[in-house]
């Protein structure tokens, strides 16, 4: 298989399943807060960053791919989600931070 068929097959990937990334990076990012704060496994802990790092760089790519195949609503999509699910999970160490200084 050679480099031009394996973009192809991933193009057709991305654009097929784009929805799942958002949720994918909000699901790694909820397990890394969890193990990091509850658990005490770092190996866990170490292979949710880095799958969330992995999500992280394939959600770009998939927002590259996205706009262009000049898909605007699917990126509108889904980086809204993306940006709602940052503010959620940034929402509690900012009212934490804003209480402590």
């Amino acid at each position: 298989m050679n480099l031009k068929s394996f973009l192809a097959a991933a193009e057709r990937l991305i654009l097929r399943f784009w929805y799942v990334l958002p949720l994918l990076f909000a699901l790694f990012w909820f397990a890394w807060m969890w193990w990091l704060y509850y658990e005490n496994v770092p190996i866990l802990r170490d292979i949710v960053v880095i799958l969330h790092l992995f999500t992280t760089i394939v959600l770009l790519v998939s927002w590259g791919v996205l706009l262009a195949n000049k898909k605007w609503w699917k990126f509108i999509v889904s980086f809204v989600a993306t940006l709602v699910i940052v503010f959620i999970f940034l929402f509690p160490f900012i009212i934490a931070f804003s209480i402590f200084t």
